[in-house]
This record gives C-alpha cells, sequence and structure tokens, in this order.
C-alpha cells in the first residue's frame, strides 16, 4: 500500500501520519453502536427508502457491512474513523493494518495519504487569496440549520468550496465537518458564526501569500 505525502500544517486530528480512504455503498450503517444492529438499520432503511436514495442494500452488503464495522472497532491501534457519502477515511499510525484494510475485497477506490508538513500552523499560504481569513468548523450533525440560513444570506461576505456549497443548497440535512471551512475578510466574522451556531467554530486563521 502506497502513502503518497499530502501538504499539511500538521499531523491529522495533530495525531495521525496516515489516511487510508475507500469506498463502500451504505456505509453510514457503520455509525451504528454495533454490527449486529447493522441488519435491522439496512430492513428499516430498505422498508422506508424513497427514489432518491437508490437501490436496497443487499443481503450480501449487510454481511459485509457488519465484516468492516467488526473490523474498524476491533482495530487495534489507536485510530479515527470519519464517514461521508459511501467514503470511509481511517486514520492512522500503522500502515500495516490500514493496508489490510485496503485489501478487503468489497472496498473500492482505495487510496493511501500521509502528512507532509510543510506548512507554518499559524496561517494559511495560497498561491493567490482572495481574502483576509479563513475559518473552520467543528464537526457538527444536529443543530446546525441556522448556520445553513445565515451563511445563505450573507454570500457577498463567505466565500467556500463547491463542495460545501452543494450541501448548502442542497435539499438534505446539513452537516458540518472540521475540514469544512468559509473565507472571510474580517476577523470578527468569525464571532457571528458562533453567536448563530454556539461553538461551531474549531479555529481562525489569517491567510497569506506564498
Amino acid at each position: 500500500m502506497e502513502f503518497k505525502p499530502t501538504s499539511r500544517r500538521g499531523l491529522f486530528y495533530d495525531q495521525f501520519e496516515y489516511c487510508l480512504r475507500f469506498r463502500v455503498m451504505f456505509s453510514s450503517m457503520l455509525r451504528c453502536k454495533s454490527s449486529a444492529d447493522i441488519p435491522e438499520a439496512a430492513a428499516h432503511r430498505n422498508q422506508w427508502r424513497s427514489s432518491w436514495q437508490g437501490s436496497a442494500i443487499t443481503d450480501r452488503e449487510v454481511v459485509d457491512l457488519m465484516d468492516l464495522h467488526d473490523r474498524l472497532a476491533h482495530f487495534g491501534a489507536d485510530h479515527q474513523v470519519i464517514i461521508h457519502s459511501n467514503t470511509v477515511y481511517v486514520y492512522s499510525n500503522d500502515t500495516h493494518r490500514l493496508a489490510r484494510l485496503s485489501e478487503l475485497e468489497y472496498v473500492s477506490q482505495q487510496k493511501g495519504t500521509k502528512a507532509l508538513i510543510d506548512q507554518p500552523r499559524d496561517c494559511i499560504m495560497l498561491s493567490k487569496p482572495q481574502h483576509q481569513y479563513r475559518t473552520y468548523f467543528r464537526d457538527r450533525y444536529q443543530g446546525t440549520e441556522p448556520l445553513r440560513k445565515f451563511l445563505l444570506t450573507r454570500e457577498d461576505c463567505f466565500a467556500y468550496t463547491n463542495g460545501f456549497r452543494h450541501r448548502l443548497i442542497g435539499p438534505h440535512k446539513f452537516f458540518v465537518q472540521r475540514h469544512c471551512f468559509v473565507d472571510h475578510d474580517n476577523a470578527s466574522d468569525a464571532l457571528m458564526l458562533n453567536l448563530v451556531c454556539p461553538g461551531i467554530v474549531r479555529e481562525t486563521l489569517p491567510i497569506q501569500a506564498k
């Protein structure tokens, strides 16, 4: 398994040097507390799924998801798992265990990365900066609708990636993760974000030209 360097300000989650990303369908089932809960969760999802949710979860996929859940629960080393849109990110310092996960027959689009710490920690370096500050959010899956409404009514103040904009305007439940950010020109904008959605701001850093 090859882990390609990626430029960063620090380790992943300030702890892990390596990340394995892979795709597995219906990975949201991995959020179940126990693998034994997955069959019931899958059956409930299949019963109530709407047309935009696509195909049903098959018995084979349930078995695979239970297996992956158990493997992650008994990883055997410090690690962090992030699940987003049928993609799983596993962060760890144990490349051997990450490599074994990448070899599972039911995962695809595997990609390994290694943190290359070559950026200053106290600022964001961009080739052609358009704004003065970048504010990162904390992981938040509940109570974020006020933030969505606030950002959509102030598009002249905040800039964000196409992926984050898709979340903002999309029909699905809005949530943010720690890699999500907005760029802006006034340091006080971060205070406004915290007032709208208390505790949502993880950090605000100045942006400088390379």
